[in-house]
C-alpha cells in the first residue's frame, strides 16, 4: 500500500502532465506557464532531483524555444518516409532552426527537459493510412501514431517530453500509405521546459 508521501507525489505527476496538456493547447498563456513552474519546482526540492539545474534557469521560459510551419504545402510520397521539411519560422528565441541548411530539424541548443509537439492536415489522406513520428536524431521517437478517421483529410498531432542532449534535434517523420501522393501542411514546435546539469 502507498504511503501517505507517495499518494501525493503520485497525485502532483497527474496534476503537472494535465497543466502540460493544457500548456500543449495554450503554449502562450502565463499562468499555465506560471503553475507548471510552481508545481515541479515544489515536487524537484521535496523528491531532490540532483539532475535537474538550479537557478535563474529553471522553469518555463521564452529564452529556448522555436516553432516552424509549412506555408507551402509538401509532397508526401506513397509508399514512402518523408522528412517534413518546413519553410516559416514563427518564432526561434533560442537559436534552434536554421531552416536554409536544416529544414526539417529543431536543434536542442542545450542540455534539458524539453516540450516538443507538431500538427498537421493531410489532405484526401484515408483513415489509418499515414504513420506519424517526432523523432530524437533520428533514432528515438517521442511520439508515434496512425491517423484515425478524419473525413477524408488526415489530421494530425501529437506531442511529448524528452530530456535531450545538447546539439540533440527533433523532427517529424510521415510514413504515407494511401495509395497516392498527398499534399501536407503543418508546424512543429519545441520548448526548453528544464535544463540539466
Amino acid at each position: 500500500m502507498p504511503t501517505l508521501r507517495q499518494h501525493r507525489l503520485r497525485t502532483e505527476q497527474e496534476d503537472i502532465c494535465g497543466l502540460l496538456t493544457a500548456f500543449f493547447r495554450e503554449p502562450d498563456n502565463p499562468l499555465i506557464r506560471a503553475r507548471i513552474n510552481d508545481a515541479m519546482r515544489a515536487q524537484d526540492g521535496r523528491r531532490g532531483h540532483a539532475g535537474l539545474s538550479t537557478g535563474a534557469g529553471r522553469g518555463l521560459t521564452d529564452a529556448v524555444a522555436a516553432r516552424v510551419y509549412v506555408a507551402a504545402a509538401i509532397t508526401l510520397a506513397n509508399a514512402a518516409e518523408t522528412y517534413v521539411a518546413y519553410d516559416t519560422t514563427r518564432w526561434d528565441t533560442g537559436g534552434m532552426v536554421d531552416l536554409p541548411t536544416n529544414p526539417t530539424r529543431i536543434t536542442a541548443p542545450r542540455a534539458g527537459y524539453y516540450a516538443v509537439g507538431m500538427m498537421g492536415l493531410t489532405i484526401n489522406a484515408p483513415a489509418n493510412t499515414l504513420d506519424i513520428y517526432i523523432l530524437v536524431s533520428r533514432t528515438s521517437a517521442i511520439f508515434e501514431t496512425s491517423n484515425p478517421d478524419c473525413f477524408g483529410d488526415g489530421r494530425i498531432s501529437g506531442h511529448g517530453i524528452w530530456k535531450a542532449a545538447a546539439n540533440d534535434y527533433f523532427e517529424t517523420r510521415i510514413y504515407n500509405n494511401s495509395g497516392a501522393n498527398r499534399q501536407h501542411t503543418g508546424e512543429m514546435w519545441a520548448q526548453l521546459l528544464f535544463e540539466t546539469s
